[in-house]
């Protein structure tokens, strides 16, 4: 006898694995086409960045697992992992190399993302919304630019594993889930300052699953104890470290504190209007996504197109995808939602908010709403296969439509203007050797703005950059 459902089934795992495989490939190759010239320059960022990965690799007792690096709030750990993804590139590489760290880190979070969305929702949709998320030109740049080797990519793939398990041991009933949810919280904490918001929402998530009494006291106590211990015993070397060096740990922090503002601040004096603008900012730039407020700030100039972190498309779904979880879809999006409360409040106690590199979180999140309206459309028996097809066609056309618009965006000079003070890629070679120099003398790190850097340029006329990789 037919077995038309067995067959029906066997042809969807088919069309699904075909699908999977062309979205790994093309997730891939919008990480590394050109990689060495889309961003088209070297940032300030980076070549900081560089000095501490070469520190690492030619001078390894100048350096610990547990120094602070980059901006003086970076565990070393992440720029260990540079340093190893580094190695085996020439000197006029190294930018590829460190770039080549940043988009596997990327890699790793969508699979990690992925695998959280298929926890919430059907498998197609969780790898659409994955898609879209590894697509969406914001997160591009992170992945190709080293922001992601800096601690981000560690903390959201740490972070994201911990909400798995914290949901598992909540949904359980069972402890000892919280035992790999605090070492996973425990590895985020090496990474970017901000990830303090994953822990911390997992301890609020498990105290309010024991209010609600979704969870007995007892085992709540439990949880949390287990969780909290473990997660402290994986950051203690890195805690104790930091509380050695707390001035240079808190540097960036305080720096960047809306309490150290100078005012004016966009035009206001006294404190309830300052905190008014950081509220609304705050507000139109993470929850509303109102590109005239997403896309400004020096520093977001650097990391997000000019029209904000999505198009106008992916806005409207994500405004769809919030009415269909409070109202339809009912899904346990609580823990997420902490952490991208979390995000926002990072960003509303910072200067210039909206800022997508401190609120980093807020861009996985927005998918994960749009992953559940992709979901509850997707169940739709009206559908059918053939409207199930076009769903996919049509967001699967969004994505590649983003990605063509970074390649644009991230080669052309208008984000290369704003990425300045900034090296040419044909300079990376003499700030290799010169960075060199300064760690086998003892000597503070070579900067971008300083005299020296600006005398051994204008006596070397760089070659005019082609945007192409070697040999084509």
């Amino acid at each position: 006898m037919y077995d038309r459902a067995g067959s029906r089934k066997r042809l969807g795992l088919i069309l699904y694995t075909l699908f999977a495989t062309l979205t790994i490939f093309t997730l891939i190759l919008a990480r590394i086409w050109n990689l060495q010239h889309v961003p088209s320059n070297v940032s300030g960022d980076e070549v900081t960045f560089l000095n501490d990965v070469i520190r690492i690799v030619y001078f390894p007792d100048k350096a610990s697992l547990f120094s602070l690096m980059g901006d003086g709030s970076q565990a070393a750990i992440n720029f260990y992992y540079m340093s190893w993804i580094m190695r085996p590139f020439s000197d006029a590489d190294a930018i590829l190399g460190m770039r080549l760290s940043s988009v596997l880190l990327s890699l790793g979070v969508l699979a990690v993302f992925y695998f959280y969305m298929s926890t919430k929702v059907e498998k197609v949709p969780s790898l659409v919304a994955t898609f879209l998320l590894g697509m969406n030109p914001a997160f591009l740049n992170f992945s190709r630019a080293t922001w992601m080797s800096d601690g981000r990519g560690l903390g959201l793939i740490g972070g994201l594993l911990s909400f798995i398990f914290i949901e598992r041991a909540v949904a359980k009933g069972q402890w000892i889930w919280a035992v790999p949810g605090g070492l996973l919280a425990g590895l985020a904490l090496y990474g970017y300052l901000g990830n303090a918001i994953f822990p911390l929402s997992c301890l609020v998530y498990l105290g309010y699953m024991a209010l609600r009494r979704r969870l007995p006291w007892k085992a709540a106590l439990i949880q949390i104890t287990l969780f909290g211990f473990t997660a402290f015993l994986v950051f203690l070397p890195q805690l104790v470290f930091n509380f050695q060096h707390l001035d240079k740990y808190t540097l960036r922090a305080r720096s960047t504190s809306i309490a150290s503002v100078d005012k004016p601040y966009y035009g206001r004096t006294d404190v309830l209007g300052v905190l008014g603008h950081q509220l609304g900012y705050t507000v139109l730039g993470f929850l509303i996504l109102d590109p005239a407020v997403s896309g400004e700030g020096t520093e977001n100039q650097r990391y997000v197109p000019p029209a904000g972190p999505v198009d106008v498309a992916t806005r409207l779904l994500f405004f769809l995808g919030l009415g269909t979880t409070i109202f339809l879809a009912r899904k346990d999006i609580l823990l997420p939602s902490l952490a991208f409360a979390g995000a926002m409040t990072l960003s509303f106690l910072s200067q210039f908010p909206p800022n997508f590199a401190r609120g980093f979180f807020a861009l996985p999140f927005i998918y994960l709403i749009i992953a559940i309206l992709i979901d509850k459309v997707w169940s739709l028996k009206v559908l059918r296969s053939y409207g199930q097809a076009a769903l996919v066609f049509l967001i699967v056309g969004l994505g590649l439509w983003n990605g063509w618009y970074y390649l644009q965006w991230g080669g052309g000079t208008q984000l290369a203007g704003v990425r300045q003070p900034a090296i040419q890629y044909e300079q990376v070679s003499l700030w290799v050797e010169t960075s060199k120099q300064h760690s086998a003398a003892g000597q503070a790190d070579l900067v971008i703005t300083s005299e020296e850097w600006e005398r051994l340029t204008a006596a070397v006329t760089p070659t005019p950059t082609t945007g192409q990789l070697p040999g084509q």
